[in-house]
């Protein structure tokens, strides 16, 4: 694997590590309706999965996603309120649709519903989920820098899908269009450059597209797009 590309997959490693040890997050779901105890429990261990397969899909390791969206299928169906029985059954198809998708695409619009499926749930049981996301990390032109902001911007897009939070969604899209990848930290003598570079635009244009995304559906679409951009950039990198 050539320098540029080594340097910036180690750089992704390291951040995912980086923000496991000193940014992780944590939903509290509170309010009328909230979830205790054991319930609240699960309703964390959802969180954590579903974040975990979108983690694994974003390092374009697909067929580790498949593999915690298949534990989470096979797992015994959790015994939650009544209430809450058809959302669980949509969390469930969703981690199924990941688990199953031929391709990359596929399995990045499954992750989305998967974000989406709990959302719902919080919105339909009454249950006001907070967060207390980490500040945005500082500009930095350099690699390390952007996938950095790239990931920010990506955990908040997570939130407002799961919250649901507008409030969380307008600080990821917002942070992504402030953080467009410039392809030109890697050195243009790179076979992959122009693709890398048509991929760096996208990302742009799907921080447009998400500011402007008022519904649960177009979210899902944006959100898919960005996790798939994710995954072929660094596929390309590791090739």
């Amino acid at each position: 694997m050539p320098t540029h590309a080594r340097t910036f997959l180690v750089a992704i490693v390291a951040l995912f590590a980086l923000r496991a040890e000193t940014c992780a997050e944590r939903a509290e779901p509170r309010g009328e309706g909230a979830a205790a105890g054991a319930t609240a429990e699960q309703m964390a261990d959802h969180f954590d999965e579903g974040l975990a397969i979108r983690d694994a899909l974003i390092e374009g390791d697909l067929d580790a996603a498949r593999r915690r969206a298949r534990s989470l299928v096979e797992r015994k169906p959790e015994a939650l309120p009544a209430q809450a029985a058809g959302y669980v059954a949509e969390f469930r198809a969703a981690a199924q649709a990941v688990w199953e998708a031929p391709d990359r695409g596929t399995l990045a619009r499954a992750v989305g519903r998967l974000a989406a499926s709990c959302g719902a749930c919080h919105r339909g049981s009454n249950v006001h989920v907070e967060f207390e996301p980490p500040a945005p990390p500082p500009a930095d032109p350099g690699v390390a820098g952007h996938m950095w902001r790239h990931l920010w911007a990506a955990d908040r897009l997570w939130e407002g899908l799961v919250g649901p939070s507008d409030e969380a969604w307008t600080r990821g899209t917002a942070a992504l269009a402030d953080a467009a990848l410039r392809p030109e930290v890697l050195s243009p003598d790179i076979p992959v450059y122009p693709r890398i570079e048509a991929l760096a635009h996208r990302v742009h244009a799907l921080a447009e597209e998400g500011s402007t995304a008022g519904d649960t559906r177009a979210r899902i679409d944006v959100y898919a797009g960005l996790l798939a951009t994710c995954a072929r950039c660094h596929g390309l990198l590791a090739e």
